[in-house]
């Protein structure tokens, strides 16, 4: 009779100690989770922004594209393609 006494308390002592435990464990790993999430958003952010400097700082030295004349009868994008690329060419020489 002692000895079940003594094991049910034990065990529910142990049952006790380990939801505890797993409760902060949890609320362990969603801190760190949280806490991960703000780090990559401020790390995308930082990126997003050195990014755009980077592409604003770049497109004033790119050269304008030539505009197409609207009466060169052009019928699509890649027949334009060859035109510019003809009179480059044609330039060129």
């Amino acid at each position: 009779m002692l000895l079940r006494v003594r094991v049910s308390s034990f065990l529910a002592g142990f049952g006790l100690a380990s939801a505890a435990a797993f409760w902060q464990l949890r609320n362990d790993i969603n801190t760190s989770s949280q806490f991960l999430a703000v780090q990559a958003q401020e790390a995308r952010d930082t990126l997003e922004r050195r990014v755009a400097a980077l592409e604003a700082a770049m497109l004033p030295r790119q050269p304008a594209p030539a505009a197409a004349p609207a009466d060169t009868g052009v019928s699509s994008i890649d027949e334009l393609a060859e035109v510019l690329s003809a009179a480059s060419a044609i330039e060129a020489e």
